[in-house]
C-alpha cells in the first residue's frame, strides 16, 4: 500500500511540474551584458600531446594491457594472455546503423556542420576487433554520402597505448585528438 501511495505522490509532483513548465509565463531574459572583444588562443598541440602522454603512461604503470593500473587491478585482474571478445556471437549492428544513417539524414538536411568520430576499442584488451570491419566500412560510407567529415579512430594503426583509459573509454591521448579534430572541424 505504501508503494502505491509513494507511486501516486510521485506521478502528481511530475503532473504539477509539467504544468507550471507549460502554463508559466517565461521569464524575461537578462539584459546581455556588452560584447567584449575574444581572441581565439591556438593550442600549443605537440606540448599538450607531451603532457596527456606523461599522464596516461602514469595512470598505467607499465602495464601489457595499455589499461590504467587502477581498472586493471578492478575490472581486468582475469585477463588472460589471450584477451576478451569484445562483440558477442549475436553482434548485429543493423539496428544502431540505421537509427544512426536517419540522424545523419537529418543533420545534412539541416546543414549542421558535425563530425563522426569512430572510437576504438583496446586491441590490447580485446581479440576480436576485426568482425566490426564491415560496420566501419558501412560509416565511412555514411560519411562520404552525408559528406560529413569522419575521425576514424578504429582504423588507426599502430595502436597508441594512452588513447584509452581502458578497453573502450578515451583516455587523455584520445581527447587530445578528438579535441584537435573538433577545432579543425569546426574552425572551418
Amino acid at each position: 500500500m505504501a508503494a502505491a501511495v509513494e507511486l501516486g505522490y510521485q506521478a502528481r509532483s511530475r503532473a504539477e511540474q509539467a504544468l507550471h513548465h507549460w502554463m508559466d509565463p517565461v521569464p524575461a531574459a537578462p539584459s546581455a551584458a556588452p560584447q567584449v572583444g575574444w581572441t581565439p588562443q591556438s593550442a600549443h598541440w605537440p606540448s599538450l600531446h607531451e603532457q596527456a602522454e606523461n599522464t596516461e603512461l602514469e595512470l598505467m604503470a607499465n602495464n601489457p594491457y595499455g589499461v590504467r593500473q587502477d581498472y586493471l587491478d578492478t575490472f581486468l585482474r582475469h585477463l588472460t594472455p589471450e584477451r576478451m571478445n569484445a562483440y558477442s556471437t549475436g553482434y548485429d549492428p543493423a539496428a544502431e546503423l540505421a537509427d544512426l544513417e536517419r540522424l545523419m539524414a537529418l543533420l545534412a538536411q539541416h546543414h549542421v556542420r558535425s563530425l563522426l568520430v569512430l572510437q576504438p576499442l583496446n586491441p590490447l584488451v580485446y581479440r576480436d576487433l576485426d568482425r566490426f570491419e564491415p560496420a566501419r566500412q558501412h560509416l565511412l560510407a555514411l560519411c562520404t554520402r552525408y559528406a560529413m567529415p569522419c575521425m576514424d579512430m578504429y582504423g588507426a594503426l599502430p595502436y597508441a597505448v594512452g588513447t584509452l583509459r581502458d578497453g573502450q573509454h578515451l583516455g587523455e591521448l584520445g581527447w587530445l585528438a578528438v579535441s584537435r579534430k573538433i577545432t579543425e572541424v569546426m574552425g572551418q
